[in-house]
């Protein structure tokens, strides 16, 4: 599968390897799912997020790219699902946004 990345994370991955972004050995397979998981898990708990998981970064991102105002259907892309449904699923609503939605009512009403 392939996703886009921004031009300095992309700069920032090659640096720290052959070249090759996610494979492993002289074929450059990806990893497997599990270790990829792993890696992953492994480099939150170095920055100080030791509760979150790849799983966690999923929502994470699905939620901010939505308060963002991302096209729906540009973030189902990226994620890869083919139907807008899982966006219910992963997309979540903070209070701060309800709270920005109801605000925004109340400025338009008076």
């Amino acid at each position: 599968d392939r996703a886009p990345v921004s031009p300095a994370l992309h700069a920032l991955l090659v640096s720290r390897g052959d070249g090759c972004l996610f494979g492993e050995g002289p074929t450059h397979q990806p990893p497997y799912q599990q270790l990829a998981s792993q890696r992953i898990v492994r480099e939150l708990v170095r920055l100080g997020i030791p509760d979150a998981s790849h799983h966690t970064m999923r929502h994470t991102g699905v939620t901010l790219m939505l308060e963002a105002g991302i096209n729906p259907r540009a973030i189902q892309q990226l994620a890869g699902w083919r139907s807008l449904r899982m966006l219910e699923r992963y997309g979540h609503t903070r209070d701060f946004e309800l709270r920005r939605a109801v605000t925004h009512n109340a400025t338009r009403l008076e």
